[in-house]
């Protein structure tokens, strides 16, 4: 699904905005037109019985809208909305609700409801005492990254029969954002793949010389064994000698990783996502169908960006890259933790999609960082565009990720849930 904000966005503001009103329930109305029909009953047919019936009737009404409305203090009260730990798309996280009484008298009947576009929790408080702190804990589940803006809180009471309500209405103006679906990155499987791939982009016409960024180290020089590359050959030195000598390469460590995200939409369909959201996922529309198409491969592409960058950031002491070719470039380069890697989340649930990536800005910005002496891997969604771009800027091989391959599949599962070591470090 394309990331859209499950709700609308909303003027912010620095204080929480309370509105509150006193309204009769149904029960209420219902409650007066009964006692208005038999008070007419009874003063027209003379019968006193009936009309002290209607009379008790419209007092019980009068009672309850004065307790209402002199006995609470609603808008005295505290309340605060505390989410768990990282939230994902597509998996669920716990939400605190707590509301505190700093007034000397209880409030009893408390109905506190949260109510969003992808949640509903409903809490009854029979009784709040003075000075007391409750609290109540739900779990939600919201289906798309991006920044969803988290409803109102609404408190009630009918207080004591129910026929006239009190509601206060709390904004906190908060929001949340949703990181991107991890699914499940089998990170040996990756690793293998960043191992073999590098050679192929290894050329024995490139100067020779170390660079503290390199992918590959040059090390020195051996004899050749069967199974090197004769590219490896060292021609000068073999000429020497007279035998033949290869150079020696010492791969760095794959604890280190720079992931480059290139977010590519067809022109038509970015336009499209602005516009509509991609309103026609049900009908036999071929546009529409192939729009589907590549907002699903640009949610699987982030997916799997924000997939290497969490299962890295467990590796202690290691570095962690990102760079994002959207409509805006931006780069980031962070010690592999998780308090560090969480900001790196949070760029790409936002990232829209582009149709014209900037790759002299991106590859001016990645220039201007000392990256990680790691693979440098580009995740995309089509034929490799910026592929020669960093491989030249950078001067270091480049590992693409198309996720439109099968070969991404070997590796990644988009629709899966994740593993239990990863769900216990999001709690942690």
């Amino acid at each position: 699904m394309p990331r859209v904000p499950a709700n609308p966005a909303k003027p912010t503001s620095a204080q929480p905005v309370y509105r509150q009103m006193v309204l009769p329930t149904r029960e209420g109305l219902l409650w007066i037109a009964l006692g208005a029909v038999l008070l007419v009953q009874g003063y027209l047919r003379g019968v006193n019985l009936v009309a002290l019936l209607a009379c008790l009737l419209l007092a019980l009404w009068v009672v309850n809208i004065l307790w209402t409305t002199l006995q609470f203090r609603l808008r005295n009260l505290r309340m605060a909305r505390r989410i768990e730990g990282p939230v994902f798309a597509g998996e669920p996280f716990q939400v605190e609700l707590s509301i505190s009484n700093p007034l000397r008298r209880n409030q009893p009947g408390l109905r506190l409801i949260d109510r969003g576009s992808h949640h509903w929790h409903e809490w009854f408080v029979a009784m709040l005492r003075s000075g007391a702190q409750l609290r109540s804990r739900y779990e939600a589940t919201l289906p798309r990254r991006g920044r969803y803006y988290w409803p109102e809180l609404v408190l009630r009471t009918g207080y004591p029969f129910g026929l006239i309500q009190r509601t206060l209405r709390v904004d906190l103006d908060e929001s949340t954002v949703v990181l991107p679906r991890l699914g499940r990155l089998h990170r040996t499987r990756l690793q293998r793949l960043l191992l073999e791939r590098p050679e192929a982009s290894q050329s024995p016409r490139r100067p020779v010389r170390r660079h503290a960024a390199a992918q590959t180290e040059f090390y020195g020089l051996r004899e050749f064994r069967t199974g090197d590359s004769p590219r490896w050959i060292h021609w000068r030195t073999t000429a020497r000698i007279g035998e033949l000598m290869v150079r020696e390469f010492v791969e760095p460590p794959l604890d280190n990783i720079t992931v480059v995200l290139e977010p590519w939409l067809p022109e038509p369909f970015e336009d499209l996502l602005k516009r509509s959201r991609v309103r026609h996922y049900g009908q036999a529309d071929a546009k529409a169908s192939q729009a589907a198409k590549h907002l699903d491969l640009l949610e699987r592409a982030i997916s799997l960006a924000a997939a290497i960058l969490w299962e890295w950031s467990a590796l202690p002491g290691a570095r962690l890259g990102l760079g994002i070719a959207d409509r805006r470039s931006s780069v980031h380069v962070a010690e592999s933790t998780l308090r560090r890697a969480l900001p790196m989340l949070e760029t790409l649930a936002l990232v829209e999609g582009t149709a014209r990536p900037r790759p002299a800005e991106l590859l001016g910005l990645l220039q201007q960082e000392v990256l990680p002496p790691g693979p440098v891997v580009l995740v995309t969604t089509h034929a490799p565009s910026l592929e020669a771009t960093l491989s030249t800027g950078l001067r270091r091989p480049v590992v693409v990720l198309n996720v439109a391959e099968p070969l991404v599949e070997s590796f990644f599962e988009y629709d899966a849930a994740r593993s239990p070591r990863a769900k216990a470090r999001q709690g942690a």
